[in-house]
């Protein structure tokens, strides 16, 4: 059956899908992850404990040009003002207003989750410039951590209809191994376009986003969008729906 997909949630894995998601007209869930550098770990830990600690402490990397979350390792590009050296500056009354507004994205996220709807969670690439990103470290990533990933959200959000995309860049995201084996979770492979540095996007062309998009049944889709007008004719269907 073909079910239209109530809301589309970005998991990162960083400023792309938001980017993406906005420029098409589809930017309408919030979520926590929308401009964030997240590592696929960070957005386990994040989903897993609700972000209880997010924006809580800080360390530098990049050469003191990002704020990395010390307890989730994601890093907060834009949470933050900078100095004329570039460097975010981290006051107690920003970190205040940076985490009131993670939280605030993350209850969002979670209210569309619970709201009984049917959810697309997209994310748009594997590896990031995080500096305890373990798959950026060279370990090889599979199926199975789409899996897991699918058992989370499913655990959390029992009653929740839902999908898990994934686009991935053949050169940069290093997947072998087994094939993930929950049909909620599906693959795209993009081309590649140069390497994105850090607080950059976007890592794949306009038109191959497009494409991708018309194949994504959302019901809140408007025709005219900047990124598609969107077709339904090889849909991308919720399992179980």
């Amino acid at each position: 059956m073909t079910v239209a997909f109530d809301h589309i949630v970005s998991l990162g894995s960083d400023c792309d899908t938001a980017q993406v998601l906005q420029e098409a007209g589809w930017h309408q869930t919030p979520s926590v992850f929308d401009w964030l550098i997240t590592p696929w770990d960070s957005m386990m830990a994040v989903l897993e404990d609700g972000g209880a600690r997010l924006a809580t402490d800080f360390y530098a990397s990049h050469g003191g040009l990002s704020a990395v979350c010390a307890h989730y390792h994601l890093i907060y590009w834009h949470e933050f003002a900078r100095d004329k050296q570039e460097h975010p500056v981290i006051t107690p009354e920003a970190a205040r207003q940076a985490r009131e507004k993670l939280l605030h994205k993350m209850a969002r996220m979670k209210a569309a989750c619970e709201g009984g709807g049917c959810v697309l969670f997209l994310r748009s690439g594997v590896t990031t410039d995080g500096p305890q990103d373990r798959f950026t470290a060279g370990e090889a990533f599979s199926g199975v951590e789409l899996d897991r990933c699918a058992r989370l959200i499913a655990g959390l959000y029992p009653a929740l209809r839902f999908s898990i995309l994934l686009v991935h860049y053949p050169g940069r995201d290093t997947l072998s191994g087994p094939p993930p084996e929950d049909p909620r979770v599906q693959l795209a492979p993009m081309r590649l376009v140069g390497h994105p540095q850090p607080g950059r996007t976007i890592k794949a062309p306009p038109e191959d986003w497009a494409s991708l998009l018309a194949r994504v049944p959302y019901a809140k889709s408007r025709p005219g969008a900047s990124c598609a007008s969107v077709l339904r004719t090889t849909p991308l269907d919720p399992a179980g729906v």
